[in-house]
């Protein structure tokens, strides 16, 4: 039971989170600043959480030696390393949506952003902008400060992996998994890029440990900050709005499978989540209330039930909704095993994972799923990561368009690994029984070691230096901008590379802000001039291979100037031509 004094405590938590939301209409529009509101807010879910787990006694229990949390401290240093080596260059091109979202950074470092709980560029939430401003106030408006911030978020994805894995299968294959995650070339890349997806991974695995730890121990503050944590998300990519379902799914499955004080735990521990939930999520909430288009920007756009894009194709096919729901979940499905990336997010020309590893995943999900509904409470501890898998499957993949898309896949990483940690275990076992002499975890070591050698080979040999991230109009903006900036107070920048590819393309604008230019719009011809420069400042043309018929024009109207081609340093294409004549 809750005691009068602790109600006290908790009215005060909703209070000042009233206070909060109340506060944020009035803001808006002013030039106040809203360092006082998220003070508020933050005070109001973090003394929830305190006041939850002050009921539960001493807060620290040692369970621990000392050796786990250095092998883990060491863990996390070896992920942190794999994603921090050459972070500026590696991927070389800072891809479009990366750079859209650095802009937003800068608005947020020169106070033109203000507001942390609204959404912003493509419907983003800003608070992840906010946060990624530490980096690249640090380290400036360049790559590796856009992208700083993210590697640490994906580093402590890796922890919270295996204590979530830990909390549902034990140590060994807790340590399998994650270190399977620190590893794995899909999680590097998306720790590597200055964009939030990667945070999926985090508050999910974050929120379902706190989840399962409240379960098993009947620890208040574990459930409140499962419920804060998951609130938390929406604050950052629109995926991670799975959590919160994820959440409910796993809590409505325990009520229905569990029996007695474990199903009181979850009734109770369920109650204490959903006051962190609503705490947390309050502002984001009042945005979603008071601006359901603004909040919902993204998934309306990508959304195949939302954009109508499931009654065109109906039209066009003559499918029936039903076959083209199946080929969806079959694309999505089987993003690991068959499928390509569809989009420049990420572009591997082969599924996610290597064959082998493919067949381990599907052996440890086929094995979770079996046990799924058998009586024992140890048999169905993979429940949690099944449901993140199929409920990440259909939401973030089967339902939008052009799955697989690696970008929306990406919180999937964590729930993978497991399923491929499971089935390793699984079969050493099985191993030892049927041959003497071989221990279980020679082979575990040996299976992580060729799965880290296949995937690190994958990314930083094969894959980065083919400079598929991004697609080529990126390349092209990333490898012109130390140009652009050496030749902004001598040249204009001219950039014939309209329809395709427009100045304004946010590569350009982040990496080189100090630099003059324009489109050049209409087709070059010999009749008209196309632009008139201003005295004393020389042209510095870029055309695109699409427009190259109006080099000869260019030539005309601009006689003398140093011609130089543009090719990726991956593929070999042509990009573009440079075509720059002096002052």
């Amino acid at each position: 039971m809750v005691s009068g004094k602790r109600l006290g405590l908790l009215a005060v938590s909703f209070v000042l989170a009233l206070l909060a939301v109340w506060s944020l209409p009035r803001l808006e529009g002013t030039e106040e600043s809203y360092a006082p509101v998220v003070a508020v807010w933050g005070t109001s879910w973090l003394f929830y959480c305190c006041v939850a787990a002050g009921m539960d006694g001493p807060w620290w229990r040692p369970a621990w030696g000392w050796r786990e949390p250095v092998f883990l401290a060491a863990l996390a240093a070896g992920a942190f390393g794999l994603r921090f080596w050459q972070l500026d260059s590696l991927p070389f091109t800072l891809g479009g949506d990366e750079a859209a979202q650095g802009l937003e950074v800068v608005r947020v470092l020169r106070g033109e952003l203000r507001n942390p709980f609204g959404t912003g560029w493509l419907g983003v939430p800003t608070m992840s902008f906010f946060y990624n401003a530490w980096s690249v106030g640090w380290l400036g408006a360049n790559a590796g400060g856009l992208r700083l911030a993210w590697v640490v978020v994906g580093t402590l994805s890796v922890v919270t992996t295996y204590l979530l894995a830990r909390r549902l299968s034990g140590p060994v294959t807790g340590w399998t998994a994650a270190f399977l995650v620190a590893v794995y070339h899909y999680h590097i890349h998306y720790s590597r890029l200055g964009s939030n997806q990667i945070a999926d991974t985090l508050f999910t695995s974050t929120s379902l440990w706190l989840l399962i730890r409240g379960v098993q121990t009947g620890a208040r503050g574990s459930f409140a900050l499962a419920g804060c944590c998951a609130g938390l998300g929406l604050y950052g990519y629109a995926g991670a709005r799975l959590t919160a379902v994820l959440l409910l799914s796993v809590t409505v499955f325990l009520l229905l499978r569990s029996r007695g004080r474990v199903r009181a735990r979850v009734a109770g521990g369920g109650l204490w989540m959903l006051g962190g939930f609503v705490l947390a999520a309050g502002p984001m909430i009042e945005h979603a209330v008071r601006r359901p288009d603004d909040f919902n920007a993204r998934l309306n756009q990508i959304g195949i039930l939302q954009n109508g894009w499931l009654t065109r194709e109906v039209e066009l096919t003559g499918r029936s909704a039903v076959e083209l729901l199946f080929e969806q979940l079959q694309r999505a499905a089987l993003a690991f095993h068959v499928y390509p990336d569809q989009v420049v997010w990420y572009g591997l020309p082969e599924p996610l994972l290597d064959r082998v590893s493919g067949v381990l995943f599907v052996l440890g999900l086929a094995v979770a799923g079996t046990n799924l509904f058998r009586g024992s409470v140890r048999a169905r501890r993979a429940a949690p990561m099944l449901m993140w898998w199929l409920l990440g499957t259909v939401l973030g993949g089967a339902l939008t368009v052009s799955p697989p898309s690696s970008q929306r896949l990406i919180g999937l990483s964590v729930p993978v690994c497991f399923f491929v940690a499971l089935a390793l275990r699984g079969v050493m076992k099985q191993a030892c029984r049927q041959v003497r002499g071989i221990r279980p975890g020679v082979g575990i070591v040996a299976g992580c070691a060729l799965f880290a050698a296949v995937s690190l080979h994958t990314y930083f040999l094969e894959y980065t230096p083919r400079r598929i991230y991004g697609g080529r109009h990126a390349e092209l903006a990333t490898m012109l901008a130390p140009e652009y900036r050496r030749v902004a107070r001598t040249h204009r920048v001219l950039f014939a590379g309209p329809p395709e590819m427009y100045w304004e393309f946010a590569t350009n604008r982040y990496l080189a802000p100090e630099a003059e230019g324009e489109d050049v719009l209409g087709p070059v011809r010999l009749e008209t001039a196309p632009v008139v420069l201003k005295p004393g400042r020389g042209a510095y043309f870029v055309i695109l291979p699409s427009r190259l018929g109006e080099l000869e024009a260019l030539r005309h109207w601009f006689p003398g100037g140093v011609e130089r081609m543009v090719h990726s340093a991956g593929s070999g294409a042509l990009l573009g031509v440079v075509y720059r004549t002096e002052p």
